[in-house]
């Protein structure tokens, strides 16, 4: 199962290389720890200039508090566990051996691309 959670990402891998001719945008999900910065690079990319108010008020409506209690953005009817809610919790999930299949799968699919992944901050 958990080499379905490897290939769809690197499918998408190849748009890395266009980031350098097209206005492709990409974020991490572990630089996430610091959501103002990656809210004001998101407005930056999209050519606008955000109040701190404003930034204060999506940090506020994106955490998994409010989302939860907005019917409009929550997953209600996805398990719990998708939200696993912190860098590295990968490591719950994977016995050893996964662990290094997952290594050996990812390190030769992932050889020519320099995306710069974190799996643990």
């Amino acid at each position: 199962m958990w080499m379905g959670l490897l290939v769809r990402p690197c499918e998408r891998i190849v748009y890395w290389r266009e980031k350098e001719t097209k206005p492709i945008l990409y974020l991490f999900f572990e630089d996430m720890k610091d959501p103002a910065r990656e809210i004001r690079c998101i407005a930056q990319f999209l050519g606008h200039h955000l109040s701190d108010e404003l930034i204060h008020d999506i940090m506020h409506m994106t955490t998994f508090t409010a989302m939860k209690e907005n019917p409009i953005a929550n997953y209600s009817t996805v398990p719990d566990a998708v939200f696993n809610r912190e860098v590295g919790d990968w490591q719950n999930n994977f016995s050893p051996q996964e662990n290094t299949e997952f290594d050996e799968q990812y390190s030769k699919m992932m050889a020519k691309n320099t995306i710069p992944f974190h799996f643990l901050i």
